[in-house]
This record gives C-alpha cells, sequence and structure tokens, in this order.
C-alpha cells in the first residue's frame, strides 16, 4: 500500500437519510495516492453537523468501526429533524473539537425527519376533555409529536390517527365529529352540536 492521501479517500453515504429515533449510516473508504484501499486500518475521524441553511452547529452522535482494511464503518443519529451537512475529518483522535480545511474528508447531506409518535409527547389544544356550552361550536386540534419533540409530518399524523374518532358526549349520546388534517396544525375537529344541556368531548 501507499501513503494515505486524504484527497484520494471517500465517503459512501448508505443510509444518510432516517428519522430521528434512528441511526444513519455512512462507510469511509482511505485510500493511497494510488487510489487504492489502505488495506490497514489505525485513523482517527471526527464527524460535525450543521444546519443546511443556516450554518448553525448542531449535536451529532456517532461512531465507527476500524475494519482494518482502510474501510470505517460509521453509524450517526442526529435527534432534531431537519436537513443537515455533515463533514467528515481525519483528525489526531477520535471526535476533536476542531478541524481544519487541510483534515476534511468531505461532506454530505443529511434528512432528518420526526420518528415514532410519543404519546407523551401529544399535545391538545381548545376544547378536548372539556364541558362545551350550549349551543356554541367547538374546535380543537390534535398535534403529534415524535420523543425528541419533533412534530410529525401531515401524512404521519394521518397514519398515526386513522383510528381516532371525536364526538361531543352529553349522557350516553354522541354527536360524531369529522376529524380533518391541516399542515402545521395536526389533527383537527370542529362542530357544534344540538345537545340542549352542557356535555363534554371526548377523543378515542
Amino acid at each position: 500500500s501507499g501513503v494515505f492521501s486524504l484527497t484520494g479517500s471517500t465517503i459512501l453515504a448508505i443510509k444518510p437519510d432516517v428519522s430521528a429515533d434512528l441511526a444513519g449510516s455512512i462507510e469511509v473508504t482511505a485510500r493511497d495516492d494510488q487510489g487504492v484501499a489502505m488495506g490497514a486500518g489505525g485513523l482517527h475521524w471526527t464527524m460535525k453537523a450543521a444546519d443546511a441553511v443556516s450554518g448553525a452547529a448542531v449535536p451529532v452522535t456517532y461512531s465507527y468501526t476500524d475494519l482494518e482494511t482502510g474501510v470505517y464503518d460509521f453509524t450517526f443519529s442526529i435527534t432534531k429533524a431537519g436537513t443537515y451537512t455533515v463533514t467528515v475529518a481525519n483528525t489526531a483522535t477520535f471526535n476533536e473539537e476542531t478541524f481544519t480545511a487541510e483534515q476534511t474528508l468531505g461532506t454530505f447531506t443529511s434528512v432528518i425527519t420526526a420518528g415514532a409518535a410519543a404519546s407523551q409527547e401529544t399535545t391538545y389544544t381548545g376544547a378536548a376533555g372539556r364541558t362545551f356550552e350550549v349551543g356554541t361550536t367547538q374546535e380543537f386540534t390534535i398535534a403529534l409529536f415524535d420523543q425528541f419533540k419533533n412534530p410529525l409530518s401531515l401524512t404521519a399524523t394521518q397514519q398515526a390517527m386513522a383510528d381516532v374518532g371525536a364526538y361531543f358526549m352529553q349522557g350516553t349520546a354522541k354527536s360524531v365529529q369529522t376529524v380533518s388534517f391541516v399542515t402545521g396544525v395536526g389533527a383537527k375537529v370542529s362542530g357544534s352540536t344540538t345537545f340542549a344541556a352542557q356535555g363534554d368531548v371526548f377523543v378515542e
């Protein structure tokens, strides 16, 4: 094997786009000045992430396995939904605080989406669970978030709430309401009832 060449080394983005509750993966191959995999390990790497638009740094947790063939298998996690530019650098030790342009191997783009809905992060706004007044229209919204407080997309919210129903209740009588879905809001219920007495709003 020849002399290690950072400029000749490569990043393969195997699974760069994942949800916030899963790990992404890339593969770094250290190559020599002839473009051949080094055939040995021992190098150290640092990974940093930044918002693709603002450039603001965001936390990224990562690790890699040195296969001692010149190949390093990385896994990484970013818990905030968004689009990120992730940089990999060859550094003196693992996870250096800073590195120079001369140490930088390259970058890849990672799109992080919200993970699975977490019941403890569900929010209700409006009339849900409250007593409504006679003759008034009631409205409430249900927003779903993952464990890291990322809002679920409209499609994911629809899927998660496919079997959810909402209704006004007065005694044993139900007034079923239609659940609609609104971008940036979540599940939305709006309606009124002809009940002559006060009742309650339920979601099930």
